[in-house]
């Protein structure tokens, strides 16, 4: 492997470089096919997850994520429960690694978060002011690890929705480390000062515009569109979580697509989550046009009225697809008092 990225990276020839992609696929299928017999699967798992982490190479980066998918999920289902063991650290690890928990302060120690009688009847900006945190953010996020932890929320996603013999450990910890990504590219969205460090460092991802603070709107929607194909694929053990994440995006959409706030960075903010947020709202309405009569009354009560709100919304995309959720079984239950 280290001896295709020196090819790779000393060739100015764009053709050849994207043979890494071929060389590699290439190598894990040997290593897939003959796990049995050359015995070495967590060692090219980690020689990737090495590739995904520490290249600064965009291009061989992304091959190397590809790669590893290849071998999850055309090889895995003869993969036994310790292997996937060290497959299942491996990817988490690989997601401590790309997710840039860093950006936000470590929890506080318990005996720090005692406050002095003295402290506790100040307001939360007058302690602020009087006792400010040292709390700074000194480095930006890899652009490479950006477009690679889009790559790792796929490979999650589709190894949790095809592959059957994963064991339920695996299974559990996968899902919290794809759900993870997905709180926290939410979590420096929603944090304007995160943001606003990052593009004093002149970092700039996700930016369309100058002035415009970068964002990770991208690994926000990304990794929970996989997140929401694992929900569907195991409705009927996770109807609850679906039915909140369903809930939670149409509201949250409805109330940036609806408002006509005044021009400003907010305002640019908001339309961007709106324009973003369409192929996870459309991806919620197709699902929901193939539910049986039953699977759809059981969510009908606070379905019903978000459905109707999205009339108004101006996406032609939401639109056709709402038209598919209402000509679906949900006609079989209108009106609601039958």
């Amino acid at each position: 492997m280290e001896h295709i990225r020196r090819i790779e990276t000393h060739s100015s020839s764009v053709f050849n470089r994207k043979t890494s992609k071929k060389a590699l696929l290439a190598l894990v299928h040997l290593y897939g096919s003959y796990f049995k017999v050359v015995a070495h699967v967590p060692e090219i798992v980690h020689l990737l997850a090495h590739w995904l982490t520490d290249e600064p190479e965009e291009q061989l980066a992304c091959a190397a994520a590809i790669a590893l998918e290849h071998l999850l999920l055309e090889h895995g289902h003869q993969f036994d429960d310790e292997i996937w063991d060290s497959l299942t650290f491996s990817l988490t690890s690989i997601a401590n690694h790309l997710v840039p928990h860093w950006l936000f302060p470590p929890p506080p120690v318990a005996a720090e978060t005692t406050t002095p009688p003295a402290e506790a009847a100040m307001y939360p900006s007058v302690r602020a002011a009087l006792f400010p945190t040292t709390w700074t953010i000194t480095k930006a996020p890899p652009l490479t690890h950006m477009l690679v932890l889009l790559e790792l929320q796929r490979i999650l996603g589709n190894v949790l929705v095809h592959m059957a013999s994963l064991p339920r450990p695996c299974f559990e910890s996968l899902l919290a480390c794809l759900l993870d990504t997905c709180v926290v590219a939410r979590r420096v969205n929603d944090d304007v000062d995160v943001r606003q460090a990052l593009y004093a460092l002149e970092w700039r991802y996700g930016s369309l515009a100058s002035g415009e603070l970068p964002h990770l709107l991208s690994q926000e929607i990304a990794g929970t569109r996989e997140y929401l194909k694992v929900l569907v694929h195991n409705l009927d053990a996770m109807r609850g979580p679906f039915a909140q994440l369903v809930q939670r995006t149409l509201a949250e959409y409805l109330a940036w697509s609806l408002e006509k706030p005044e021009p400003t960075w907010l305002s640019v903010d908001q339309h961007q989550r709106s324009f973003g947020y369409v192929p996870l709202v459309v991806d919620m309405l197709q699902t929901m046009a193939t539910f049986s009569e039953d699977e759809m009354l059981r969510h009908l009560p606070w379905l019903y009225p978000q459905l109707i709100e999205l009339i108004s919304v101006q996406s032609l995309d939401v639109r056709r697809a709402l038209r598919g959720v209402f000509g679906s079984s949900i006609q079989l239950l209108l009106p609601l008092h039958r």
